[in-house]
């Protein structure tokens, strides 16, 4: 952390670490590999910014080997992150946040299954659409939030939301089917953008239950 000078972080061999791994404020860091990671036992904090330290000028990242993180997944304020894969991620024991990338357009976690906490996509300037083919729970609260160019969103397999279901202010995002939802344990807020043309249709075809407020 506050490693202003490192370019790159190469550990091929590293198959587990036991707590944490923090990568934040690293402002010449272009290049990461750990291949052959299979499992983080606390936090995979990519990113952050604090004065004076600059923002990390990291395009892309792949964790390719990794499958379970014990605590939060979090990528947030990398200006110039571009992309990243999680191709072997099925458990995050804590909160996956994806927040305040600005030029991040895509991202891929394909068989991620359940979370426990949150899943929050939020401030992501130019993302412009994600899929989760697999994720079939999440915790406590589903949140898509002021995602600017945000068109599409596919969730096909969702069928539980532990607490909330919140989107808002994605004035690209007209539509937004849930079709396997059944259960939402709190409540859902869905918001528009005041400004723009934005969500016109929401459907969540197969919802039983509602635990507590629907606020539109």
């Amino acid at each position: 952390r506050n490693t202003s000078a490192l370019v790159s972080l190469s550990l091929p061999s590293l198959v587990a670490v036991g707590n944490s791994i923090n990568l934040r404020d690293n402002g010449a860091l272009t290049f990461i590999s750990m291949s052959a990671l299979e499992e983080v036992g606390g936090d995979l904090l990519m990113g952050g910014y604090s004065y004076p330290y600059d923002y990390s000028p990291l395009a892309n990242f792949s964790f390719e080997s990794l499958s379970s993180i014990g605590g939060r997944f979090r990528v947030w304020s990398m200006r110039y992150l571009e992309s990243f894969s999680m191709p072997a991620l099925t458990h995050v024991a804590r909160d996956v946040i994806i927040h305040g990338n600005t030029h991040l357009s895509s991202f891929e976690i394909p068989v991620l299954t359940n979370p426990e906490a949150h899943f929050t996509v939020e401030k992501n300037e130019e993302l412009t659409s994600f899929s989760m083919p697999t994720l079939a729970t999440i915790g406590h609260g589903l949140v898509i939030d002021d995602n600017t160019l945000l068109a599409l969103v596919s969730l096909p397999e969702l069928t539980e939301i532990g607490l909330a279901l919140s989107v808002g202010d994605n004035p690209s995002l007209l539509s937004l089917s849930l079709p396997s939802v059944v259960n939402i344990g709190s409540y859902v807020d869905i918001r528009s953008d005041t400004s723009a043309v934005s969500l016109r249709d929401v459907s969540l075809p197969s919802l039983r239950t509602l635990g507590g407020m629907l606020r539109l």
